[in-house]
């Protein structure tokens, strides 16, 4: 894909820290819901399972959607697309707000979803076309850091205003966020960036996944959010219930927790600028080995606490490896799909994260809230398979081209 002249220096820093806010914003919606299940719960009068499933209606919507839509958004020009997307965004959340019941509720979690997906794809093209030559992997981490930043300070910043105004507060901080930072975006972003304009139509771009290594890499992300899920959406009634954390330590909790997906990030980056996906056995190797561990580590409340922190420091290390990845592979063969390989992590996870939080769901109501690491395992070592699979397309990928 032919790429217009980078903005270098400062200037492309504040437009990708503009960026890494957007992330921030998206994040805190979708994350923050873990941080107050119990106050919906009690406020909507229904089960900690039934607000639960929220998890999966947003994770849901948003794998099944985003790829048609990002698909089909593909004319459309990126500025005027991501200033369109805000506004929906922004309804959307005022819908959460405002939702009179959890059937409402469900909805508004649905539409955000599909909002979210296309305005998160268009933050990492607008990323990858302002990165300076060779900092792909480092532009793409900052706007990640977004959403790690999300989980550092947005989840507990939330939990705390669930606890002392109502959890309808949560979302009105998000809507004013979102006020504040659509105008900076309409300022700082290029109106001129390069836009594949894909002539093929919407269903070629899908053609996509016939290569193998496609395929697998979206599948080795699905699998690891399906893992991670499973425990990380049962968080706070973890801490609570099974660690026998105060309620009023969570917020700070939450905050260390968001500190170790910060960390998370930092690592992900790194990995993507010195081997990018070659890293990742690694990864899903100690992922599977801490949730099968997880059901005698959850019996002590320190090694329960330590195990929390572990899988939080591990959950985004594979998204800059795999994002790079299948946009690298998408701009040099398959350029007809740029647009929708740019939202393939995000998809895939989000799928991930509809199945495992459904799935952990039910497994809670009738196992317990100590049964849901083992099942994270297998996931996670299928995820391992898949990535090993990845790893040998890629070398016979590459010998056939060099022969």
């Amino acid at each position: 894909m032919e790429r217009n002249a980078r903005p270098q220096g400062t200037r492309a820093f504040f437009r990708l820290l503009v960026l890494t806010a957007l992330g921030f914003v998206l994040g805190t919606y979708e994350f923050v819901v873990v941080g107050i299940l119990p106050e919906i719960a009690e406020g909507m009068q229904v089960s900690l399972a039934a607000v639960g499933k929220l998890v999966s209606a947003f994770a849901g919507a948003y794998a099944v959607g985003t790829p048609f839509l990002t698909a089909a958004m593909g004319r459309i020009p990126r500025f005027r697309l991501l200033m369109e997307l805000m506004a929906a965004f922004m309804g959307t959340t005022a819908l959460s707000m405002l939702a009179p019941n959890v059937e409402v509720l469900y909805l508004s979690q649905m539409l955000a979803a599909l909002v979210s997906g296309p305005l998160t794809a268009v933050g990492m093209l607008f990323a990858r076309e302002l990165a300076e030559e060779g900092h792909a992997a480092r532009a793409l981490a900052m706007v990640y850091a977004g959403f790690s930043l999300a989980s550092l300070v947005g989840v507990p910043l939330g939990t705390a205003v669930c606890r002392w105004l109502g959890w309808r507060w949560t979302y009105g901080l998000i809507l004013l966020m979102s006020a504040a930072l659509l105008p900076v975006l309409a300022a700082v972003l290029p109106r001129n960036t390069a836009v594949p304009m894909e002539k093929a139509g919407v269903l070629h771009a899908f053609t996509v996944f016939r290569d193998r290594r496609c395929a697998l890499c979206a599948g080795m992300i699905f699998f690891s959010g399906t893992a991670t899920y499973m425990v990380y959406t049962f968080l706070t009634p973890i801490m609570t219930d099974l660690l026998g954390v105060p309620a009023d330590a969570v917020s700070l909790l939450l905050v260390v927790v968001g500190v170790c997906c910060m960390g998370s990030n930092l690592i992900s980056g790194w990995m993507g600028e010195r081997g990018g996906v070659r890293w990742l056995p690694l990864i899903f190797g100690l992922q599977a080995l801490l949730f099968a561990a997880m059901p005698l580590l959850l019996r002590g409340t320190w090694t329960g606490l330590a195990a929390l922190l572990a899988m939080s420091l591990l959950m985004y290390v594979l998204n800059t490896p795999s994002q790079l990845y299948a946009l690298t592979l998408a701009e040099r063969e398959y350029p007809f799909a740029t647009v929708l390989c740019s939202s393939m992590l995000s998809v895939c996870y989000n799928l991930g994260i509809a199945v495992g939080s459904f799935l952990g769901s039910g497994l809670q109501e009738t196992a317990g809230l100590g049964a849901l690491g083992v099942p994270a395992a297998v996931f996670a070592l299928v995820g391992l398979g898949l990535n090993l699979l990845l790893l040998r397309a890629d070398t016979w990928r590459a010998a056939e081209t060099a022969s």
